[in-house]
């Protein structure tokens, strides 16, 4: 066999080594390559406080896109008169982990449950039996505001207001501005009322440092405390309890008069 003859020889069995490895390497590829979404059924019961009726309420499969900042709803359903929903062949991304099951029906608290998945997912159904929408409450309270270090409330000017805890397309009052409603300037709200399946009947104060001070009567506090206070947290209302709070001017004490459904 010639020099040449010898060379193209084991060319073309070297390109055929090659073209063999390729094919191998991209069947391997897509054998082991992690699926770029998953398929799953999402299902359960959502109840509403104060009826037996259950039907009509909004079930939604959704994430939050921090680029778009909006939700980006993935599956929708509504519940039968037992609460009962079902979701099927919901799309999920497995670079994505946090999802939320949303639930809301005008007039009522919405209600939420979240779940992740990861690569490997089996495609075992989730399901959610415990959702529940509750119906508006109100909060009656005596306040009081003062500008300044909140050395003292002496002097202070006083209120006494009404607050709705929020429910889908409610008109009324939800969000409190101590500041705004004793007439100094109105920049950010300091309270806002709420009542959901987690937190029954609680208020935010968002940044605001908060201070429980008991079954005490408003008069009771007549400065703000020199250390502690929770900030960045949810506060469970109580009735007959003062409450003390930052402001953006100043600072704020309240008693809760009452707590119960809104008329």
């Amino acid at each position: 066999m010639t020099t040449a003859k010898f060379q193209k020889k084991h060319l073309r069995i070297l390109v055929g080594v090659l073209m063999l490895l390729a094919v191998l390497g991209l069947s391997s590829c897509a054998l082991f390559q992690a699926p770029n979404k998953y398929v799953t059924e999402v299902r359960g019961r959502v109840t509403i406080e104060g009826t037996t009726d259950y039907s009509g309420i909004n079930v939604q499969v959704r994430y939050y896109d921090y680029e778009a900042y909006t939700y980006v709803v993935l599956a929708a359903s509504m519940t039968d008169s037992s609460g009962s929903f079902a979701m099927t062949d919901v799309p999920l991304l497995p670079e994505r982990v946090d999802y939320q099951v949303y639930a809301w029906k005008t007039g009522y608290a919405d209600a939420d449950e979240s779940f992740s998945i990861y690569y490997g997912y089996d495609g075992s159904p989730f399901i959610f039996n415990n959702m529940k929408l509750h119906c508006q409450k109100k909060m009656v309270f005596d306040w009081v505001w003062k500008e300044g270090d909140g050395s003292s409330f002496t002097g202070g000017t006083t209120g006494h207001d009404t607050l709705y805890s929020y429910v889908k397309a409610s008109k009324r009052s939800t969000q409190f501005d101590f500041d705004c409603a004793a007439g100094a300037d109105c920049y950010d709200t300091d309270i806002g009322f709420y009542d959901d399946d987690d937190n029954p009947t609680y208020f935010d104060a968002w940044s605001r440092r908060v201070w429980d001070m008991g079954a005490v009567p408003l008069n009771s506090a007549l400065s703000v405390p020199s250390s502690g206070g929770k900030r960045w947290t949810y506060i469970t209302l109580m009735v007959g309890h003062t409450y003390v709070l930052e402001t953006d001017q100043g600072y704020a004490k309240f008693y809760v008069v009452s707590l119960g459904n809104a008329e």
